[in-house]
């Protein structure tokens, strides 16, 4: 039955194309009732064009198709606040009778799925609604990864073309985030890229806002988003000089370093000559530590000369060697701290396992490498993470298990072990790269969309909010006859049920045939009135000869 009302509702919205009914004077127009619409995650993310499930697609695909706005989902988002909002304005820019329904079903379904579910399976809802609408297919949760990457629905039919999205629907508190590997396996694959849609949910039932963000993860901006570094900084290239007190004025230019960090003092501010022509190191207000000189006994990796503590100079032997470190050049340079990014990338980076590897593929450290930019057009840098500890551990496995469930248990597990990026709502609120935001902000509120109902009546008009709410009152009617265990309510219901079927095919007859013979000029010719709508009373047919047993 289920598809047999999703049909009816389906070739009713179809029939409505082109259709401008007109409201009957200023008789009074009750509050529309949709029909309850069947919520179907498995099947409004299939491109099915026959049998099971297609009316499901072609009904939530048609009404995706008449929606108001730019056809991408920040647009969509945009115009249908504005439709909810601003409805004089909408008005008086023009609105088809189609457009109006589209709108009012669409924000139904969605407050729907947002209201009446938890998170976890508002999420798929939000994903299957999104491709249906789109026109786009929904990646299974088993399929997920690979060459998927971490896109949720693929193909989705948007302004600029074919696009998939990897959808975050979120509340205060979580971070964007998913599989390190899956993500390099996506952007690195025939896409070229990544695309999230993240919702942002605030508020709690009756009233929701959600905010609409987009931002796009590819080869040239993966540092923007992926574990970026936290700053990026100057690097000396140091070397080591060694010295006597013979050769002092060899070194009084050279700049003197500690740790690889400039003093900003060069080598003669730290060397005080007495009358009787010793020499001695003194400290000065720059140097790090007040009580430890840069200068090592023999080679800088021995022991730092100590002043003492009354005194802040400290003699050099004439017979012993020393040295200190200095700069023969700097770089600039990455710096992860200890963020996200430096467990991604640790086996990178200093200390880590594989970061003489790095430079021998490139040429340069990681942290030079990405500082300079290079990873923008290198051919091979997705193939250089693919040694990372981080994305190993999320790899695939050659023999993949056949029981659906155990494939689920399985990608659940692994995901778990694998490294996870994380990009906080913040720094994605922030980002110059991030699209959307407080003006895409859509308020799924009852009260609101039935407000927004009743402004829009002089366009909808008398004859169709008739027709979704017999069609409504037949729905519920054939629940009833199905759910209840009371046999005097279901004969009940059965014989209304009976009854809101006459009415509905009735009314289509009536008021759709009707305006459709008013259909402006340059359109395509009417069909004499009784084939009309023929496929409508086909399917009215079916509701009434299963419910009324008609021969």
């Amino acid at each position: 039955m289920k598809n047999l009302i999703n049909e009816v509702l389906s070739e009713l919205f179809e029939e409505l194309q082109g259709v401008e009914a007109k409201a009957e004077g200023k008789e009074e127009v009750p509050p529309i009732r949709f029909p309850s619409w069947f919520i179907n995650e498995n099947l409004w993310g299939k491109k099915v064009d026959t049998g099971h499930g297609s009316q499901d697609r072609k009904l939530i695909t048609m009404v995706g198709d008449a929606l108001s706005g730019e056809r991408t989902p920040l647009g969509r988002a945009q115009a249908m606040q504005k439709f909810l909002t601003d409805t004089a304005t909408v008005k008086a820019e023009g609105l088809t009778t189609q457009q109006a329904l589209a709108n009012l079903m669409f924000l139904d379904i969605f407050a729907s799925v947002v209201h009446q579910f938890n998170p976890a399976v508002a999420g798929f809802l939000f994903e299957a609604l999104f491709a249906g609408i789109f026109k786009g297919v929904q990646i299974e949760a088993t399929k997920g990864g690979g060459t998927f990457g971490t896109t949720d629905v693929d193909e989705m039919e948007v302004a600029t073309g074919k696009k998939g999205y990897s959808f975050k629907l979120l509340g205060l508190t979580s971070n964007i985030g998913g599989s390190f590997s899956d993500l390099i396996n996506g952007v690195s694959g025939p896409a070229g890229k990544e695309t999230y849609l993240v919702v942002l949910k605030r508020g709690e039932s009756p009233r929701i806002d959600l905010t609409f963000y987009e931002f796009e993860i590819n080869q040239q901006t993966w540092f923007d988003w992926i574990g970026h570094p936290l700053k990026y900084e100057t690097r000396q290239f140091s070397e080591e000089v060694q010295f006597t007190v013979a050769d002092l004025a060899d070194h009084g230019d050279k700049p003197v370093l500690v740790g690889g960090k400039p003093t900003g003092n060069t080598f003669k501010d730290y060397v005080l000559q007495a009358e009787d022509g010793s020499y001695s190191v003194i400290r000065k207000p720059k140097t790090p530590s007040k009580s430890i000189s840069p200068i090592h006994v023999e080679t800088t990796k021995g022991d730092r000369l100590r002043w003492s503590t009354k005194k802040a100079i400290v003699a050099l032997d004439p017979n012993q060697t020393y040295a200190f470190e200095t700069t023969k050049g700097e770089e600039k340079v990455a710096a992860w701290g200890s963020s996200i990014g430096a467990k991604l990338y640790k086996d990178f980076l200093p200390g880590g396992g594989m970061r003489e590897w790095f430079k021998e593929k490139t040429g340069k450290y990681f942290e030079t490498y990405v500082a300079a930019g290079d990873y923008k057009e290198d051919p091979n840098f997705f193939e250089y993470f693919k040694v990372l500890g981080s994305y190993r551990a999320g790899g695939k496995k050659e023999d993949e298990p056949e029981d659906e469930e155990q494939q689920m248990n399985e990608a659940k597990e692994k995901k778990q072990k694998a490294g996870q990026f994380a990009i906080t709502q913040k720094y994605m609120i922030e980002h110059p790269l991030t699209q959307g935001g407080p003006g895409y902000t859509l308020t799924l509120d009852r009260q609101l969309l039935n407000d927004a109902a009743v402004a829009y009546t002089e366009i909808i008009s008398k004859q169709v909010f008739d027709i979704f709410n017999s069609l409504s009152d037949l729905i519920k009617d054939i629940n009833t006859f199905y759910l209840s265990d009371n046999n005097n309510e279901r004969k009940s219901s059965g014989a209304q049920a009976g009854e809101d079927a006459e009415k509905l095919k009735t009314n289509t007859d009536k008021h759709i045939a009707a305006a459709a013979l008013e259909l402006p000029k340059g359109l395509p010719p009417p069909q004499p009135y009784q084939n009309e709508n023929i496929n409508l009373n086909k399917a009215v047919d079916r509701v009434l000869k299963e419910f009324l047993q008609k021969p």
